[in-house]
């Protein structure tokens, strides 16, 4: 016999059935991109919307710096600093990063109206609408 065929008979590595492996508890799968940016716009569009003063951009690149006064489902009402003028700017204008950051300004807008109307609905409850 060989001694290539003598080391290929002594190398014996067992099948391991599915069920049968471990993963290593420190191993963690990466969360998928989509999310780790979805969770970086969010923090972004938060830090955002505490700020007075915004620059907006529409769908052509140009800016707009505005005080942001009312937020409707497709319209912002905003104060331009510029002139101080006060317009409503619909949503569909605004450049794709802004269109997101409206529909969060608008979805946070809503879940505090909502926190406030359940509110109310518990102080009724209690105190009989005093």
């Amino acid at each position: 016999m060989s001694s290539a065929a003598v080391s290929q008979a002594e190398v014996v590595v067992p099948e391991a059935k599915p069920d049968e492996l471990e993963m290593p508890s420190s191993v963690e799968a990466p969360p998928p991109v989509a999310q780790a940016a979805s969770s970086n716009a969010a923090s972004s569009n938060a830090a955002r919307a505490q700020q007075k003063i915004i620059t907006l951009k529409d769908s052509q690149a140009r800016s707009i710096e505005v005080e942001i006064l009312e937020i409707e489902e497709d319209t912002i009402k905003v104060r331009r600093q510029s002139d101080r003028r006060i317009v409503e700017v619909p949503v569909k204008m605004l450049s794709s990063e802004d269109q997101v950051f409206a529909a969060y300004l608008w979805k946070d807008r809503n879940s505090a109206l909502k926190d406030q109307t359940d509110t109310q609905k518990i102080f009724d409850e209690l105190f009989g609408g005093f």
